[in-house]
This record gives structure tokens, sequence and C-alpha cells, in this order.
């Protein structure tokens, strides 16, 4: 019998498929939590684990493909770090969404920075050691003044919830 190279030869990786399979019931919810907050006026945070390898990073492009136009997605973890570093993956989606304000036309972000700097009232200071790109939207920081520990907690969460309710 003679060996014909090429005739049954297969490709060593598995061809990228262009469509999901098995979870348009976990697309489907994501897109009604988009809807949900489209009438309400407000933000949604989806929650995606799983095994690595399960789908989550082809599911969220899958979503973000399907998104009504107008909407933010912001996407955090998948890193080591997110392993190893508290909130991680938090702290992506947040810089994240820094980069989107980045991306925006001068005029916004000067809107974005005075409205910032109003619900802040000065301490976003304590928020660039987790946003260090936080000084490009608005401008340099100055270092926060030391305070007793529940001063300290605080005035982080002060600003913290300051800087989630901007949009």
């Amino acid at each position: 019998d003679a060996l014909e190279l090429g005739h049954s030869d297969q490709a060593l990786r598995l061809a990228n498929v262009d469509r999901m399979i098995g979870r348009e019931h976990l697309l489907d919810r994501m897109l009604a939590g988009c809807e949900q907050a489209r009438r309400s006026d407000r933000p949604v945070w989806i929650r995606l684990r799983g095994a690595a390898g399960a789908g989550k990073s082809t599911l969220v492009a899958h979503f973000a493909e399907t998104l009504p136009a107008g909407n933010v997605l912001l996407t955090g973890g998948g890193e080591a770090q997110s392993q190893t570093v508290p909130h991680a993956a938090l702290i992506a989606a947040f810089d994240c969404l820094l980069r989107h304000w980045l991306a925006a036309a001068e005029a916004e972000i000067a809107t974005i920075r005075a409205d910032l700097h109003a619900a802040a009232a000065g301490n976003l200071g304590v928020l660039e050691p987790l946003l260090p790109r936080l000084s490009s939207v608005v401008g340099a920081l100055s270092a926060p003044q030391p305070l007793a520990a529940h001063a300290e907690l605080a005035r982080f969460l002060a600003a913290w919830q300051a800087f989630v309710r901007i949009d």
C-alpha cells in the first residue's frame, strides 16, 4: 500500500467557531439585564464565573457584539493577577471605564472631571493607588492626609461611591 501524503491529514488546531453553542440562555439573561438597565437608567452588574476554558470570554464577546448602541461594557478578570489581588476584576473593570472616558471628546471629559471632583469633595486621591489612570481623567491628585483608620475607611468609601455613581 502506497502512502498518499495529504489525503487524510487533519489540522493540528481546532477551527475557530463564529457561533456560540449551548449558551444562548445565558446571553438572553445578560441582554435582559441590559434592557433592565435601560428602563431604570441604572447600571446593571453581571458577574460571570466558571472554570478556566468554560467559555466566559466567548460569552462576553458575543454579548458585546449584541449590545444595543449607547451601552458601555466594562470587563475585568481573566488575568493571573485576579487570583492574588483582592478585587482585581473590579479594579480592571473600572480601569476599562477610565479608558472609555479618555476616548471621549475633551468637552465630555471636562464634564466627567467636574462631576467627579464635585461628587468626591476633594477625596479622589485615595482612589489613585487602585486606579492609577484616574489622574489622566481628573488631573493631578494630591496625596490624602493621614487620618485615623475609621476616618480613612469612611473617606475611601465616600470617594469610591462618588466614583461609581458618575455616568
